[in-house]
């Protein structure tokens, strides 16, 4: 949930959470500002260091929630073994209820679900007091009759009324900002992918 909830942010925040806002700002451009002015701290102090070819825009990033078109089932997942929630069922979980996870393991057809068992029987939420989950406060999901209903199965799969991409709607946007930010401390600098 966390990992699939902060790249979500970070990448497609204006799209997918145009109501979280820190100190004024949409959630994406707060944590890219934040994200690459960190790099170009570390690139001005070794600027001078003809070694440097180049920055890493990001190691392994990941799309989170982005692309998912049914929160109800296992997607984005290449390697299922083991207990793996949905996203609606992560979503579930961090927010303090008690949920039947899977078990799967692999088969001669891809993975298979092979058992089930009940998580977070102790109803402990990752939330402060007073704060929910971002994806409840954006109408993806809520709570009816003391129940989690999932109410927007494929929300994550478009926006603004089109198909969706990660690498080409999403990524794409950010490598091209990284990169144009680092260049303004040295126009000769790589951005590796």
């Amino acid at each position: 949930y966390a990992a699939a909830t902060m790249f979500t942010l970070f990448f497609g925040g204006k799209d997918f959470a145009p109501h979280l806002k820190i100190d004024g700002q949409n959630v994406q451009d707060y944590l890219q500002t934040k994200y690459i002015n960190a790099i170009k701290q570390l690139a001005k102090a070794v600027a001078d260091n003809k070694n440097i070819i180049g920055f890493g825009s990001m190691n392994e990033p990941s799309s989170g929630y982005i692309g998912i078109t049914d929160l109800s089932k296992i997607q984005n997942c290449s390697y299922a073994k083991g207990y793996i929630p949905t996203g609606f069922q992560s979503m579930m979980l961090a927010s303090g209820f008690p949920t039947y996870i899977n078990k799967y393991n692999e088969g001669f057809f891809g993975y298979k679900p092979i058992g089930k068992k009940l998580f977070n029987e102790e109803r402990i939420s990752l939330f402060k007091d007073g704060a929910i989950c971002p994806w409840r406060a954006e109408g993806v999901w809520d709570i009816v009759n003391g129940k989690p209903i999932l109410l927007k199965k494929d929300y994550f799969s478009k926006a603004n009324g089109k198909n969706i991409n990660f690498a080409n709607d999403y990524l794409k946007e950010f490598i091209i900002k990284f990169q144009q930010e680092i260049n303004k401390i040295n126009e000769n600098w790589f951005t590796i992918v």
